[in-house]
């Protein structure tokens, strides 16, 4: 039997996991993996996460405007437009 991966706690920040009746959404298994449910939230950490790349659609392609939101030269708006669980 396949064990399930898992993560180390905290490895989801700076983004959520989604909660669904106030307790965190579990993650559903597939294989060996974990795949969980997260939320972008609107904080600054979100913009300058490392590992977090920004892109915008401007002249008919996306183009990597990252220097510009970390610099907040840009600014971005984060949002869930879900409906509440």
């Amino acid at each position: 039997s396949r064990s399930l991966v898992t993560t180390p706690p905290g490895a989801e920040k700076p983004l959520e996991i989604m909660s669904f009746g106030g307790k965190p959404y579990p993650p559903l298994a597939v294989g060996n993996l974990a795949h969980y449910y997260l939320n972008v939230t609107d904080r600054p950490e979100v913009r300058d996460d490392p590992a977090a790349t920004f892109y915008a659609w401007e002249g008919g392609k996306f183009v990597d405007i990252t220097d510009d939101v970390r610099s907040r030269r840009r600014t971005v708006k984060f949002f869930n437009n879900r409906p509440p669980l």
